[in-house]
Order: structure tokens, then C-alpha cells, then sequence
């Protein structure tokens, strides 16, 4: 399993790519994007950060 840190630095390079927070919600269920990109990623569950940093991956190809 992915650690907390390794998943926010992709899921960082996730929000990098200019993305809305509605398509993230579309493509993953994850909702309050907006909190995340406010530096408060410690509040979310691991989870939830799991899905977020999956769908970066899958849109690396990985």
C-alpha cells in the first residue's frame, strides 16, 4: 500500500493538470476537492486520497 505521502504528492500533480474540481468529482466520487488543494489534505481519509491518487496514475498510463 501506498503510503499518505506518496499519494499526495501525486495526487499534487493531479491538481496540477488544470483539472475542475467537477470533473475530478465525476471521475472519482471524491467531493470538497477545493479543501484539498487548500493544503488540508491531512484531514482526508486515506480512502479517499486512495481514489484521487489511483485516477492520477491512470491518467499517467500506469
Amino acid at each position: 500500500k501506498p503510503s499518505k505521502e506518496e499519494m499526495i504528492e501525486e495526487v499534487q500533480n493531479l491538481f496540477k493538470r488544470n483539472m475542475s474540481d467537477y470533473e475530478i468529482l465525476q471521475k472519482t466520487g471524491v467531493a470538497n476537492v477545493g479543501r484539498f488543494k487548500n493544503n488540508e489534505e491531512e484531514r482526508f481519509r486515506y480512502d479517499t486520497l486512495y481514489k484521487l491518487y489511483k485516477f492520477e496514475l491512470s491518467l499517467k498510463g500506469l
